[in-house]
């Protein structure tokens, strides 16, 4: 899934967390971090890196940083 937004982030961390069967709470030890913090990621979809790569790598998720294919306008759009 192409991940664009933070709304985005939100939906697939908490999709894989459901599909593993595990509570927030469960998450947030496994991540070496808090209930509240696993909440406002599945929320908002805004978190620390750390706390982001820890869910990533708890719920076996990668995390893929690549470019965006180049557009032929030549005007850099930037932005969501």
């Amino acid at each position: 899934m192409k991940v664009r937004t933070p709304i985005d982030v939100s939906a697939v961390i908490r999709s894989a967390r459901k599909a593993r069967d595990l509570n927030q709470q469960q998450l947030a030890v496994i991540c070496g971090t808090t209930q509240s913090a696993i909440s406002r990621l599945e929320k908002t979809g805004i978190c620390h890196i750390e706390t982001l790569l820890r869910a990533c790598a708890a719920l076996h998720l990668q995390l893929d940083i690549s470019p965006l294919p180049q557009h032929n306008s030549g005007a850099d759009e930037g932005g969501w």
